[in-house]
């Protein structure tokens, strides 16, 4: 076969089909590429922004308490101050005088720090007042303050403010974190124990003729506490109810130490240890359920 180079060129071009035009290419306009550093800016500030906070959280934070005569002192583990909450202009806090200051770390979101002021007093004018139970965040804001000023009968007297605090304990076994407090009068015999959840409502108050002086938790629903039965004259510890914290101690149901107006109820255990052996033990209620 046997064909011009003018016909082999036509036969190419018949092949090939029409030539496509070679695909445009859009470049991004000067407002699309100003938008996009904004965007790019404003992401990495930010960005900043999150990681300036992130540090400020993670800043100088306080792992205990202490009660010192005019303020409340957070410090870290080395015993370096953090922070202080001080107490109202002429007041000043009196210390336990048997045991260091009782605090207690409760584990959360956030973790608290509660700390226990026994007494308060203002020297100007020789006023006392009662103790206070503070809760502060590791950074030093306050959650909680709460002091008892009620007012319990035993018999024909009465006895009111100021109640001293003696002991706390915090518990968070059941996700539901909890403080117990005690408290005696300041001047005469009566105590009072009580619950307070983490906004600060109370459920329960168990009434008691002797100084109650030391609280422990058993668990998330089981209380101990610990101190002296005034009507037998010697040492007591009680089993408590905390879903059902109420009632007063085992007494003679007519003499000075019964109280008048508390509600029913008492200690699932009762124990009384007198000068003399052997103890004394009373089943003032005897289901532990």
């Amino acid at each position: 076969m046997f064909a011009d180079t003018s016909e082999i060129d036509a036969w190419l071009k018949e092949r090939r089909g029409p030539a496509e035009p070679a695909a445009a290419v859009t470049l991004p306009s000067r407002h699309f590429r100003h938008g996009f550093g904004a965007a790019a800016a404003l992401l990495a500030l930010f960005g900043g922004g999150i990681l300036w906070w992130a540090a400020m959280a993670a800043g100088p934070q306080a792992s205990r308490v202490e009660v010192r005569p005019g303020a409340i002192v957070g410090l870290d583990d080395a015993g370096v101050r953090i922070w202080e909450h001080p107490f109202p202009r002429g007041e000043r806090a009196f210390p336990f005088g048997h045991r260091p200051d009782v605090f207690d770390v409760s584990p959360g979101r956030p973790p608290l720090l509660f700390a226990a002021v026994t007494l308060r007093g203002r020297p100007d004018d020789e006023a006392t007042l009662g103790g206070q139970v503070f809760s502060f965040t590791p950074r030093g804001a306050v959650r909680l303050a709460f002091g008892f000023d009620e007012t319990v009968r035993f018999g024909s007297a009465s006895y009111g403010p100021p109640w001293a605090i003696t002991d706390l304990r915090t518990t968070a076994a059941d996700e539901r974190r909890r403080v117990v407090v005690a408290a005696h009068h300041h001047t005469w015999w009566p105590s009072l124990v009580t619950i307070l959840d983490d906004d600060g409502r109370r459920h329960g108050t168990f009434v008691h003729a002797g100084w109650i002086e030391y609280v422990r938790w058993l668990g998330s629903d089981r209380l101990v506490v610990a101190g002296y039965a005034q009507e037998r004259a010697g040492g007591m510890a009680a089993l408590l109810d905390a879903r059902a914290l109420g009632g007063e101690g085992p007494v003679a149901p007519d003499g000075p130490f019964a109280c008048t107006g508390c509600e029913r109820g008492g200690p699932l255990r009762y124990v009384v240890m007198p000068m003399g052996w052997p103890p004394i033990i009373s089943s003032w209620r005897s289901d532990l359920s």
